[in-house]
């Protein structure tokens, strides 16, 4: 992603006030209780509690399809909404008590899996067969499996229904649908997590040999693994590509993306990370390009999997019209691939091309805090070695029964040693004084939370412009920061200082920084082409934590990212309606001095390049968005094609980067010789474009012997777009498409025009046909159809097109003619 490299207009701005109206694609941001999973109508007493929480933005309501659809769609009590219809209007109540304050908002999760209804399982033949002693012989239109304490943690009994059945996808598709009819449009639903080839959970986990015991419930002993590989040689024979594989839950989860984007509109998809999907082999998979490190090495089937379903759900193409969001849990669950997403994907325009990242606690911190808020992992965890002298039973699977030479160093409160525990026997026997307290553990956890984002020096890291947008906590942690909230314990931070905090003062705190880190970016420049000595221009930046965390907006009108020479804008907003525009000096100098006019107001700043008048000129701040309007007249010295360049900047310092959003052609006298003149369209959003490049020569078009398009961030050869044409007749020529090193001299592909066939790299793809020359006059006009790479590692983001032109004694140099945001 394009890095800013000009220095940031640092100015400062008294921000107050809060967020209003939901965008139309709503997204989850803030902190949110995670309520009341799997309990009935009467959780009244919850909710209102967790919503009276000043750190709390909505709430995570969990449930089990089997609880809300237990009956058949045939069947007049069907569906049962009694607790999820409480939550909504709790919502609402509360929100409309309180008009002043940012609406509260809920996220929902819904499992199928192991919480299939019994009508469903009913209609599905069951595959046991396959695992009896002689095998035998199920339907072949079966469907579920019995498994006995599936999933350690989770002790599943029950039947399974396998994901890729027809009979549950459809019956799990009409209750989504039902869902969707009755909450869809609700202003407070924001999200949905996505589920159906999943077990105990939204999450991405089915039982497998390394989360659940042999089975013996056939007559035999069978390891979870080979009862995956018996039932994909069943049901696909004449697969290769789905034996000792996972595609089949490839297949499902893409599936099931699908549906999801289908059934549901202007809301947030997210996949929840489970890093337990069936290892079924050690090769034959495949983990998609640029993703490569996040696995490991070797990587695992497993990693590769879930690599591969969330790559497909950053597809701008996939999910219809709504966000998405990848999430993971807690402390030690946490991987680097949610985050590293949102970063790549803040640029993009597109709601459904962004990604955002969320996580969630993976307990409660407050109920065992070492559980989640230990600094060092607890033997039993995914993670770590035990103490030196730590035996722990075979009998022993939880905290409680853990023996004390087990707990590690980091697990106790500050100032205990071993020494201190030596009368007791087990974790259970340890007073809580002498292990990590839940006001400890919590800052532990956010400490973690916040790593790589413009919040961390909050909690003694280092800041960086890692997005992050929400994060859910449960609901016994909110109850207990409300019954400790005049009750400090000391914390002991990064930089070994000892502060007495509450549980409830952090999570004010997360709150505060999550709404203020949420991504941002520059998002419209309109017209985003055309040329004229003077426009009104309309400039739109959006911050998801609200337009209010805006602390400067840009505006780089120049030929190139260089703030020297050029009409280089920064505005500081005051309010919804008002701020400061500073010009920059020819110097470029982002420190100043610099000229101002405060909006709404009239005068003029300018420099040597534009003027800008206050006049003409007007802003306006609303939910998310913050449209800035400038009237701007370029001088006759500022004459050829220019480039848009937007960034913005957060309270916290978290920026955009700088993003090429438009051109604009300065009205000037041409000089003699080869020159460009301009690109059809100027300013495109698609993946696959036809386009219409015209160069000139006042020699005629004879003289040219090269003319070049390069499409990139920048003017730089390296992973490009970069395409070489010469010309051989007025209809014909040889066309080249430069490597993906940007070498000039080559090797690279080429092809003749007109012709068949094609041309592309990395970053994009050229057909022979339907590709054109034509040479008249002083003019070539060159028609190229171009399909970019549009994948997570592809060519995805706002890219500027450059032309040039080299005649026989002389160049035109690189202009910009136009722009594209690849989605």
């Amino acid at each position: 992603m394009m890095k800013r490299v000009l220095a940031a207009l640092v100015l400062a701005a008294a921000l107050a006030g809060s967020i209003a109206a939901q965008p139309e694609v709503r997204r989850p941001r803030g902190v949110y209780a995670e309520c009341c999973l799997g309990y009935a109508s009467g959780s009244q007493g919850l909710i209102d509690s967790d919503l009276a929480n000043p750190a709390v933005s909505g709430l995570q309501i969990g449930d089990l399809w089997m609880v809300l659809n237990p009956n058949s769609p045939s069947s007049p009590q069907a569906y049962n909404w009694g607790f999820v219809d409480e939550a909504f209007s709790s919502v609402a109540a509360w929100n409309a008590q309180h008009p002043t304050q940012p609406p509260k908002t809920i996220m929902i999760s819904i499992a199928p899996g192991f919480s299939t209804p019994q009508w469903v399982l009913d209609q599905i033949p069951s595959c046991d067969g396959l695992f009896m002693s002689p095998p035998q012989t199920p339907p072949s239109d079966c469907g579920k499996v019995s498994w006995v304490n599936a999933i350690a943690g989770e002790t599943n009994t029950g039947y399974l229904p396998m994901p890729w059945n027809p009979v549950y996808k459809s019956a799990f598709r009409t209750f989504l649908m039902a869902f969707a009819t009755r909450y869809g449009s609700n202003p407070a639903f924001v999200s949905i997590d996505l589920a159906g080839p999943t077990a105990a959970s939204t999450e991405m986990i089915l039982p497998n040999s390394g989360n659940t015991p042999p089975q013996t419930q056939f007559g035999g002993s069978i390891m979870p693994d080979d009862m995956w590989r018996k039932l994909l040689a069943f049901f696909y024979p004449s697969q290769p590509s789905h034996q000792n594989s996972d595609q089949a839950f490839i297949d499902e989860w893409e599936a099931a993306i699908d549906i999801y984007g289908q059934v549901f509109s202007g809301v947030t998809l997210i996949s929840v990370s489970g890093a337990q999907l069936p290892n079924l082999n050690n090769t034959g998979f495949t983990v998609p390009e640029g993703l490569k490190t996040l696995c490991g090495t070797p990587p695992t089937m497993d990693c590769a999997a879930e690599l591969t379903v969330q790559a497909y759900l950053a597809d701008p193409t996939v999910g219809g019209n709504n966000a998405k969001s990848i999430q993971t849990d807690g402390l030690i669950a946490r991987i680097p691939f949610p985050k590293l997403l949102s970063q790549d994907t803040a640029q993009l325009q597109s709601p459904s091309a962004q990604v955002q990242d969320g996580q969630q606690f993976g307990s409660p911190v407050s109920v065992i805090p070492v559980q989640m808020g230990c600094t060092a992992s607890l033997p039993f965890t995914l993670f770590g070695a035990p103490p030196p002298g730590c035996t722990i039973p075979s009998t022993c699977t939880e905290v409680a029964c853990l023996p004390v030479t087990c707990i590690p160093q980091g697990c106790l409160a500050p100032g205990v040693t071993y020494a201190d525990l030596a009368s007791y026997q087990q974790y259970s026997d340890v007073p809580a004084k002498y292990v990590t307290s839940p006001e400890q553990a919590t800052y532990n956890v956010l400490r973690t939370f916040f790593a790589n984002t413009p919040a961390a020096a909050s909690f003694g890291r280092v800041p960086d412009t890692g997005p992050e947008n929400y994060l859910q906590i449960y609901t016994q942690d909110f109850a207990y920061a409300a019954n400790h909230v005049s009750s400090p314990a000391p914390v002991v931070e990064t930089d070994g200082t000892t502060v007495p905090m509450t549980v409830q003062d952090l999570l004010n705190l997360a709150s505060q920084k999550l709404l203020q880190t949420a991504q941002i970016s520059p998002t419209l420049a309109s017209p985003a082409a055309g040329n004229g000595p003077s426009q009104t221009f309309a400039f739109t930046f959006t911050d998801l934590g609200g337009y209010q965390n805006l602390s400067v907006v840009d505006v780089l009108i120049n030929s190139a990212l260089d703030g020297r020479q050029a009409c280089y804008v920064a505005f500081v907003p005051t309010s919804a309606t008002s701020g400061s525009v500073f010009l920059v000096d020819d110097g470029g100098d982002a420190g100043g001095p610099y000229q101002g006019l405060v909006l709404p107001g009239g005068g003029t700043v300018s420099n040597s390049q534009c003027t800008i008048s206050g006049a003409g000129s007007s802003v306006s701040g609303s939910g998310n968005n913050l449209a800035l309007t400038l009237e701007i007249t370029f001088t006759a010295g500022f004459w050829g094609n220019k480039v848009f360049y937007l960034s913005s900047q957060g309270t916290l310092g978290n920026s955009s980067g700088w993003q090429a959003l438009g051109t604009w052609g300065v009205p000037g006298t041409l000089p003699s010789g080869p020159g460009v003149g301009g690109v059809n369209p100027a300013s495109s959003n698609s993946v696959t474009q036809a386009y219409t490049f015209t160069f000139t020569d006042t020699n005629g078009w004879q003289d040219i012997e090269v003319a070049n398009i390069l499409i990139n961030n920048a003017i730089d050869g390296r992973h490009a777009c970069f395409l070489a044409f010469v010309p051989s007749t007025a209809t014909s020529g040889a066309l080249d498409l430069v490597d993906d090193a940007g070498d000039a001299g080559g090797p690279y592909s080429g092809m003749v025009i007109p012709g068949s066939g094609s041309v592309s790299n990395s970053q994009c793809a050229i057909n022979g046909s339907p590709s054109s020359v034509m040479g008249s006059g002083n003019t070539l006009t060159l028609t190229f159809t171009i399909t970019f790479n549009d994948d997570f590692a592809g060519f995805a983001g706002n890219k500027v097109i450059y032309m040039a032109t080299r005649g026989k004694t002389a160049s035109s140099g690189w202009q910009a003619a136009g722009s594209v945001s690849v989605p």
